[in-house]
């Protein structure tokens, strides 16, 4: 599988590519994989029952009302719910795509003066940028392959400033530059630093129930864990405590070594939200098509493979299914990594089914290794120079099942608990709104009884958004709507289709989509920056006083450190409160029907219009508007025209 890296700041490290394609091999779900035993294994049998909270029996994967198949794309949203449609504009991702390759640059040019700190941040906050844009292949194939050329530039060059510095920042993947550091002329001097135990065979005591090989190559990946990797390897560990013993009675349960458990030491660092050059994501990392094998459902409201319930029984079928097929755990993890076809192929060209004799790719002849020491780790951390670590608490949390879509905001409101709190516990919620339908939410521990008195008095989200979404083999129009928690009346009104119309795979449709109120303010923060493209003789100064702002906001809304910008950034315009004027001829909060002049115009709504941008732009409010058009919802179509009074 392919390694990962965590998706708010260092997500996308591994572009080295950890791991090749993950090919579903789902077996039969009556088959249990055996586990397998060394010399040094130990294997339980006891069936454990989970506790409040483990959701081990209540969640397992399954297909969610928004099914997997679902390919939709934003493409309308303003502040106040009213709709537009500018979400999928290939002029916003190009000009997204634009700034951040400026800040490339910038890593670059420090990189070639030896910054090595002020490279690593510009090429982190590049990759932070880059994990939040959501470019459809097949809607925008050029933009993707340019995203992709970017990724893999910005690894490289990330690589070498890493190198430079000799450690990696605290949350980097560790595992696709161990190639790059065993061949650093200092790493066997790193190795001679270390005590003297910190690169020995694990104690003769500690049981494992996969086979832990010690040999040159398992030393160096402990050397290197210890030294090189060692502060995002500390994180991970600490973090790793609030999810494997949920994780680990999953493993019992579904019949496979327990140990396999420590396996996103090396994925994502038990990071949900880890996300790798090739989209594969989640604390199992897993792409798209592999989750829906094993019953991840990604779609416009979820993404099951950020869910560290379901992904855990996903990982643990593929996992199972691995052994089933190569009959070794370590030639399951090198299929895990490298794609169980590669694997097979080597096995037949190379004549072996020992995995320390065969040739692989470099990223995959080191991630048996790099899983070997992260075990040894885990298990004695204090004897190999991890005894400082500060372990979090395991998670703890109850369950309820909602049927109607609910705001994050909104429960954790009535719960008195932050929404962080609610994200954290469901990671899985992509639009920070439960789909509509049946759905099992994660809540605080103990606030069970206090969100059953509160649940009726919690408003329904709005459909504040329309999303494009592309019709696939054997969808109607009713079961679209159904996805949305909408109506094929809507469907029709909204598109303008004519009577009897038949959907035709391929083609796109507009939905009204339920959305989080903060998720919706964010994304139009994000779609309405100014931003300006520096010239050359251009300073800050200059473009501060064009603007109206001063050189230190600027300065602070584009994380600059110094005063000297390259022509060709593309710089973010803070934008300064507007003062509005109030026309004593106007109230606008006490406006009605009866007071709007009888000589309106005509307005045909255009791409990107919202009610709300109509309002500002007559003077007039979004009241008046739908009062004098008698709409009863926010939401209009493009092409529809209405009447503006003035």
């Amino acid at each position: 599988m392919k390694a990962t890296v965590y998706i708010i700041f260092f997500a996308i490290l591994a572009l080295a590519g950890c791991s090749g394609t993950r090919t579903g091999v789902k077996r039969d779900r009556g088959d249990k994989p055996a586990v397998s035993q060394n010399s040094n294994t130990s294997s339980t049998s006891t069936r454990s029952k989970p506790s409040t909270g483990s959701e081990v029996t209540s969640e397992q994967p399954s297909t969610s009302q928004a099914d997997n198949s679902n390919t939709s794309k934003t493409v309308s949203r303003n502040g106040e719910g009213e709709e537009s449609a500018d979400g999928d504009d290939e002029e916003a991702y190009l000009e997204e795509l634009s700034e951040i390759e400026g800040i490339y640059g910038q890593g670059v040019s420090a990189n070639r003066q030896g910054n090595w700190d002020l490279a690593q941040k510009r090429f982190e906050e590049a990759l932070e940028r880059l994990s939040e844009i959501g470019v459809d292949e097949e809607e925008f194939p050029e933009l993707h392959s340019r995203m992709n050329k970017l990724l893999a530039e910005i690894a490289d060059e990330l690589k070498t400033t890493l190198e430079a510095q000799g450690n990696l920042g605290t949350e980097a993947s560790i595992t696709s530059f161990l190639d790059r550091f065993r061949n650093l002329k200092n790493f066997e001097a790193l190795k001679a630093q270390l005590l003297p135990q910190a690169l020995t065979r694990p104690d003769p005591n500690v049981k494992f129930d996969v086979p832990i090989s010690f040999n040159d190559r398992v030393a160096d990946a402990l050397a290197y864990l210890q030294t090189v990797a060692r502060r995002p390897f500390a994180q991970y560990l600490s973090r790793s405590t609030r999810y494997i013993p949920l994780m680990r009675r999953i493993l019992k349960q579904q019949g496979v070594p327990q140990d396999l458990v420590y396996l996103p030491l090396i994925e994502s660092g038990f990071n949900p939200h880890a996300y790798s050059y090739a989209h594969a994501v989640g604390p199992w990392q897993f792409i798209a098509s592999t989750g829906r094998l094993y019953d991840l459902s990604v779609n416009y409201f979820v993404d099951e493979r950020r869910d560290f319930v379901k992904s855990t029984y996903a990982a643990a079928g593929y996992l199972g299914d691995l052994y089933n097929r190569f009959n070794s755990w370590e030639l399951a993890l090198a299929a895990y990594n490298g794609g169980p076809g590669r694997i097979g192929r080597a096995m037949k060209k190379q004549d072996t089914d020992d995995f320390w004799e065969m040739k692989l790719r470099q990223q995959t002849e080191n991630y048996v290794p790099l899983f070997a020491a992260a075990v040894m780790i885990a298990k004695e951390p204090k004897k190999y120079g991890f005894g400082d670590v500060m372990y979090q608490p395991a998670l703890d949390f109850d369950t309820v099942t909602v049927r109607k879509p609910l705001e994050l905001a909104v429960v954790a409101r009535h719960l008195s608990c932050t929404v962080e709190e609610l994200k954290d516990l469901n990671p899985q919620l992509v639009r920070g709104v439960t789909p509509p339908g049946k759905f099992v939410l994660r809540i605080p521990v103990g606030k069970e009884e206090i969100f059953w008195a509160y649940y009726d008095q919690m408003p329904q989200a709005k459909k504040m958004v329309l999303v494009r979404h592309k019709i696939r083999r054997g969808e109607s129009l009713v079961a679209i709507a159904q996805k949305y928690g909408t109506t094929a009346g809507d469907l029709i009104r909204i598109n303008r289709l004519k009577k009897g119309y038949r959907p035709r795979v391929g083609k796109s449709v507009l939905v009204p989509a339920y959305v989080s109120s903060d998720y919706l303010a964010s994304k139009k923060a994000l779609a309405s920056r100014k931003t300006y493209k520096v010239r050359r003789g251009d300073t800050l100064a200059k473009i501060a006083n064009r603007y109206g702002v001063s050189v230190a906001d600027l300065k602070q809304a584009n994380k600059l450190s110094s005063d000297v910008v390259p022509a060709g950034k593309r710089l973010i315009i803070p934008v300064t409160p507007p003062t509005v004027a109030v026309s004593p001829n106007r109230d606008s909060s006490h406006s009605t029907a009866s007071a709007i002049s009888t000589k309106p115009v005509a307005y045909r709504v255009k791409r990107g219009d919202s009610l709300w941008d109509i309002a500002k732009r007559f003077g007039v409010s979004v009241k008046e508007i739908m009062a004098f058009n008698n709409l009863s919802t926010h939401i209009l179509a493009v092409g529809t025209v209405i009447r503006i009074p003035i």
